[in-house]
């Protein structure tokens, strides 16, 4: 409820329906496909291994280790391997566009609107000037 209250905000008004479905689309595939592909690729990142020591990584390998009478056992899980990757990734993201975060983190909400307002001789001065106290923020935060 509050992201579909954070898309209302930044909506421009004369377009605000589909521009918020738009958000919200975009935001349901980053969330839907990053555990999709999480869960597709933990099946590649599991090793298995016999009770007799071999590995049945396989389907075939497994089906032999059970006609035996032995079980196949998880050595390694995913889990561990993708919480380790997946920190990585999260902190190189932030590395990476942190500053671009904090700057929009700090543009008022008009700033958001996909269509300019009509312009006016002292607009032009306002958006500079919100535009130099982000970056006024973003320099002190970088200190």
């Amino acid at each position: 409820v509050a992201l579909i209250a954070f898309f209302a905000q930044i909506s421009d008004p004369k377009i605000g329906g589909t521009y918020m479905t738009l958000l919200n689309t975009v935001n349901n595939l980053g969330l839907n496909l990053s555990s999709t592909i999480t869960l597709f690729v933990a099946q590649y990142l599991t090793w298995k291994t016999c009770t007799d020591g071999q590995s049945c990584n396989k389907k075939e390998d497994e089906n032999l280790c059970t006609v035996a009478g032995k079980k196949c056992q998880i050595t390694t899980s995913p889990y561990y391997i993708e919480v380790l990757v997946c920190s990585l990734l999260g902190a190189l993201w932030l590395l990476i566009c942190y500053r671009t975060v904090i700057r929009l983190q700090y543009l008022p909400r008009d700033k958001w609107h996909l269509t300019p307002k009509p312009a006016q001789p002292s607009a032009s001065s306002e958006e500079s000037d919100d535009i130099l106290a982000a970056d006024n923020h973003e320099q002190s935060l970088s200190r």
